[in-house]
């Protein structure tokens, strides 16, 4: 156990990215069932989608699963629908606002600089995704996660997940290695049964 782990309710401290399209009930289970926490992208899908993906991870695992969401994309009847169904969503693709985190969930923000964080943390953040440059999309900061990790993970006192480039046991040490509570991880699962 972990900061991580502790605070979202997963056995092991990696993270599913929630790729919107990809990152569906199924998907999202079954990382939660394997001991992770499984993400649900959600954003420009129409709500009844919204609500039938929240239905269907319900009868595929009992774990926590959360909700990703693009921020300028999601409607704000999204975000409330998700942050009432799931203990977690997190948002990114925009600076942290705090109008956008909702008081009855754990929220995260995925960023891509200490000054980010840092405003993540100060809307009411609980955890922060620090993102590389090496992520397969949507990359916000510029800077690789070797240096961007240990730079936000000394800037804030919340959990910090790694993500860019992990996709093997030792991009997952490197990360843990640099001070990371967790490693997110996306382009791996989507070529994963």
């Amino acid at each position: 156990m972990n900061r991580f782990t502790e605070l979202v309710g997963c056995t092991l401290p990696l993270q599913q990215a929630g790729m919107s399209g990809t990152a569906t009930p199924p998907l999202a289970a079954a990382v939660a069932n394997a001991g992770g926490l499984g993400m649900i992208g959600i954003g420009r899908q129409p709500f009844d989608l919204i609500e039938r993906y929240l239905d269907e991870v319900d009868g595929l695992t009992t774990a926590p699963v959360g909700c990703t969401c693009i921020a300028h994309f999601v409607r704000p009847e999204v975000a409330e629908l998700a942050a009432s169904r799931v203990p977690i969503i997190e948002f990114f693709y925009e600076w942290p606002d705090p109008a956008r985190v909702p008081d009855n969930v754990i929220c995260g923000w995925q960023v891509g600089s200490v000054d980010e964080a840092k405003a993540a943390v100060d809307a009411g953040c609980r955890y922060v995704i620090a993102q590389g440059t090496e992520a397969g999309g949507h990359v916000r900061g510029k800077l690789p996660l070797h240096e961007v990790l240990p730079a936000v993970c000394a800037a804030v006192d919340v959990p910090v997940v790694a993500a860019g480039g992990i996709g093997d046991v030792a991009a997952v040490r490197s990360a843990m290695s640099l001070g990371a509570d967790a490693v997110r991880v996306g382009t791996r699962f989507v070529a994963t049964r």
